[in-house]
C-alpha cells in the first residue's frame, strides 16, 4: 500500500532538518511533493530556513514541475498579548515553465498558539 504522505524530522544544536512528501495518485494524476525542511536558529527569536520551497513532479507529464529554491528569514513575536511569526521568502523556480515567473516573494503571518 501507498503511503499518501510521509515526513522525517529532527534536530541538533541550532539546526531542524527533515523531509516532507506527498503523494496524489488518481486517476490521470499521479503527482510526487517533496518538502525539504532546513531551519537554522539566528537566536533573538529570528531564524533562517529554506522557506516553503516545495518540490513537484507531475508523474504523467515529467515536464510539469516545480522546483523552488529560495530562503526565508523569519522572527517570532509579540503583539500585544498574542504570539506570532512573520516572515519573508524570496524563491526562484529553476524549472522554466510558461506562464509561471521565475521568481516570486511570499511574505507570512502566523497567529502562534501554545498547546494546552
Amino acid at each position: 500500500m501507498e503511503r499518501p504522505a510521509d515526513d522525517y524530522l529532527g534536530n541538533k544544536g541550532k539546526w531542524i532538518l527533515g523531509l516532507f512528501n506527498q503523494n496524489l495518485c488518481s486517476g490521470d494524476a499521479q503527482v510526487s511533493a517533496f518538502q525539504p525542511i532546513v531551519d537554522y536558529n539566528l537566536g533573538n527569536s529570528w531564524a533562517l530556513s529554506a522557506g516553503g520551497a516545495q518540490w513537484a513532479v507531475d508523474w504523467y507529464t515529467p515536464r510539469r514541475a516545480n522546483v523552488p529554491i529560495g530562503t526565508q528569514l523569519g522572527e517570532n513575536l509579540k503583539i500585544g498579548p498574542q504570539l506570532c511569526r512573520i516572515t519573508v521568502n524570496p524563491e526562484y523556480n529553476a524549472i522554466n515553465v510558461v506562464g509561471r515567473p521565475h521568481w516570486t516573494i511570499h511574505l507570512g503571518f502566523v497567529l502562534l498558539v501554545p498547546a494546552k
